[in-house]
């Protein structure tokens, strides 16, 4: 248990250095010194990387695997989202307690936003202005009025990441240090019902449409499968260890799931709902993400500071970005 236990994000702040690695990047800058204009600067296909001990976050064009330059913001950047008309980008700074918006199309900040003790999740609420900002603490979910980046309420409960449902309008909410699933009303911002699901719910991927959801369960060492429409377990996938970051590819076929402790990644197949490939060679592979076009899985080692590469035709690793310390977090924009 207590392996188990020093798996929080909270304790993965203090397991790595902040020590550079530059051996594997261009000489024209290192993963610290990049620039914050590069080319095609918001479009889709690039991939953002937190980093929960800096201050900014990487960017990777997923087109060529490069490393192609940064956002700035406060302390800690653990989580990157973007406004649903993609114009605003939201960082939320895990040591700086505030959120950091920029202007998508310069990179420039636009404010920095109180935003409570150890933000970490968020999620740009489709239909509205609002922008829910969960919290790795008793800080529970906050929401930002995006048209004055403002403050308009406070819940009492909300650690974990958010997940819009749209056929179903509403909200999933995996609770990580508690065994819920909550479930939230997107246009009042109330938690609307509590589903125990026991042991510590963490991240979930979804197939086409959302109408099924996968929660990695840490400490059951289990893949939940959720039906959306009437919020029912309908599997459980065993024998997934020490589950953390979980991905889905864009059709929906196979989900690709971190397993945070035994440094591999485990290949679901959602025909089967079993796993087909065990995948080796990460280094504490704490999130994951999956190209555009399918063809990459993207895993990062957050001990290493790498983002592997994986090619989903084959399962196998064929390249790694060197990235800053304290890799956390990675989300490929898909447009």
């Amino acid at each position: 248990m207590r392996i188990i236990k020093i798996l929080t994000i909270l304790s993965l702040l203090l397991l790595i250095s902040c020590k550079r690695d530059t051996s594997q990047l261009p000489e024209k800058f290192t993963v610290y010194d990049q620039p914050v204009k590069y080319e095609n600067i918001s479009e889709p296909g690039l991939a953002y990387v937190c980093h929960i001990t800096n201050y900014f976050v990487s960017v990777i064009d997923t087109k060529n695997n490069e490393l192609i330059g940064k956002i700035n913001c406060s302390n800690g950047s653990i989580f990157i989202c973007f406004s649903p008309d993609r114009k605003t980008g939201y960082i939320s700074n895990f040591n700086s307690i505030n959120l950091t918006v920029f202007d998508r199309k310069t990179n420039d900040i636009i404010a920095t936003v109180e935003a409570g003790q150890h933000p970490g999740f968020m999620l740009a609420v489709p239909g509205n202005k609002n922008v829910l900002i969960s919290h790795q603490s008793e800080d529970g979910i906050w929401v930002l009025d995006a048209s004055s980046n403002s403050i308009t309420k406070k819940l009492k409960e909300g650690t974990g990441p958010l997940y819009m449902i749209d056929r179903e309008n509403k909200i999933y909410q995996p609770q990580i240090f508690t065994p819920y699933l909550f479930i939230i009303d997107p246009n009042t911002s109330e938690i609307v019902k509590r589903i125990e699901t026991g042991g510590r719910p963490m991240e979930m991927a979804f197939t086409q449409n959302r109408r099924f959801a996968y929660m990695s369960n840490l400490d059951f060492n289990e893949v939940t499968k959720f039906e959306t429409k009437t919020d029912s377990v309908v599997k459980r996938i065993k024998n997934v260890n020490y589950p953390r970051g979980i991905a889905a590819t864009s059709d929906g076929k196979y989900i690709y799931v971190t397993d945070v402790v035994e440094n591999k990644v485990n290949v679901i197949e959602t025909d089967k709902d079993s796993v087909v490939k065990v995948i080796e060679g990460f280094d504490m592979p704490v999130s994951a993400g999956v190209s555009p076009d399918n063809k990459y899985v993207y895993v990062v080692n957050q001990r290493a500071s790498t983002v592997s590469i994986i090619e989903t035709c084959t399962n196998k690793i064929i390249g790694t970005i060197q990235v800053a310390a304290n890799p956390i977090w990675i989300l490929i924009d898909n447009g």
